[in-house]
């Protein structure tokens, strides 16, 4: 997603503008460190009490989140476009005001411990620079080393909810803001990915280009 999550429409419905604006706010503007993550796995039957079980968790931590949807874009094996969905939450460091923090469970931890948790490849942690006080965005594994497919960015920008990637709160879709421009640029068709983080690694592999996700047909054996 450097090409792709670097991912988060204008919308009339005032309660989901509100939503947005939220977030770029405790982004852009309080600068709010956040982690972005989900629970869900590829095919996976329990995907629904994963998130249930992911949400329950940082809440007893103490902090306050909103859902998040991640989507792209891929051509199944009947050459049909169709669009992927897969549920994540926004976390803010900040106080819940219901429950109370649990002691020394800082945010990033808390990323890293739910992640491998959740068997995710990666989470996105964002937070001001403790020099230049501008937001950073990274994409990290499990185990918090940076990946060199996410990141980094430094804010939100609107784009359409016909676009072959966003995330989304309520109904305003949006990306992480990316500083190159592939518009022009060459078309190639990758393998659909398994998971928004996969969307990035794979992503990451074809810099410069625009990726058309395709769902090759199983062969049987």
């Amino acid at each position: 997603m450097k090409k792709i999550l670097t991912e988060w429409r204008e919308t009339l419905d005032t309660l989901n503008e509100t939503t947005y604006n939220r977030v770029r706010s405790k982004i852009e503007e309080e600068k709010i460190p956040f982690v972005v993550m989900s629970a869900d796995r590829h095919d996976a039957p329990d995907n629904r009490a994963r998130n249930k079980a992911l949400k329950s968790a940082v809440q007893e931590a103490g902090y306050p989140f909103a859902n998040v949807v991640g989507s792209w874009v891929e051509q199944d094996e009947a050459g049909n476009d169709v669009r992927v969905t897969e549920n994540s939450i926004i976390i803010y460091d900040e106080e819940r005001g219901d429950v109370g923090r649990q002691p020394g469970v800082m945010l990033f931890d808390l990323a890293k411990t739910l992640s491998a948790e959740f068997e995710q490849d990666a989470f996105i942690f964002g937070e001001p620079g403790a020099s230049t006080g501008k937001m950073t965005i990274n994409a990290f594994d499990p185990a918090g080393n940076p990946v060199d497919y996410g990141g980094p960015w430094t804010s939100l920008e609107r784009i359409p909810n016909d676009a072959n990637f966003w995330s989304r709160v309520r109904g305003s879709t949006f990306v992480f803001k990316e500083e190159k421009n592939v518009s022009g640029a060459e078309t190639i068709e990758v393998d659909a990915p398994n998971s928004v983080i996969e969307a990035m690694i794979k992503a990451n592999e074809h810099k410069g280009k625009k990726i058309k996700f395709v769902r090759k047909k199983k062969i049987d054996k």
